[in-house]
């Protein structure tokens, strides 16, 4: 049975380095991921080599069909973390998560300094320019920096 492989590469629309692997959400009720699930949805990446943060869509991604060669120009020392913010502007609610990447043992600290370094090209769903906001606002999701995935 063939899938498509859970880990995304995309490349920065900034720099044009390869920024993965990215680990992006998928259906609770699929047993195998599948690339529409990101559909329509923007995912906000941030390139780790440049700092900006860029959206991107199904077509900007490259995926990898299991039990073929992965031919992706995927970076070997790398690993999936994502953060979440609010859109910072006063009332919205919106949440947007920031998918990068991280050497493996990278300390928490580093991770959470990070966001201090983005320059923001991203809009919320609401239509707002999204800025800087307090690093104490930033709130990271299932990072584990101590191993590189297999």
């Amino acid at each position: 049975m063939t899938g498509i492989d859970p880990e995304v590469l995309v490349h920065c629309s900034g720099c044009g380095r390869p920024i993965g692997p990215l680990l992006l959400p998928q259906p609770q009720e699929d047993v195998a991921p599948r690339a529409i699930t990101v559909g329509a949805f923007p995912v906000y990446v941030a390139c780790p080599y440049c700092n900006h943060v860029y959206s991107y869509r199904t077509a900007d991604m490259q995926f990898h069909e299991t039990g073929t060669p992965d031919t992706r120009p995927m970076p070997k020392d790398r690993i999936s973390v994502h953060v979440r913010r609010a859109c910072g502007v006063e009332g919205c609610q919106r949440i947007l998560k920031i998918h990068t990447t991280v050497r493996p043992g990278t300390p928490t600290s580093d991770l959470m300094l990070a966001p201090s370094q983005w320059i923001f090209h991203i809009y919320c769903g609401q239509g707002h320019g999204v800025g800087e906001i307090a690093l104490t606002e930033y709130d990271c999701e299932a990072v584990d920096t101590s191993a590189p995935q297999a």
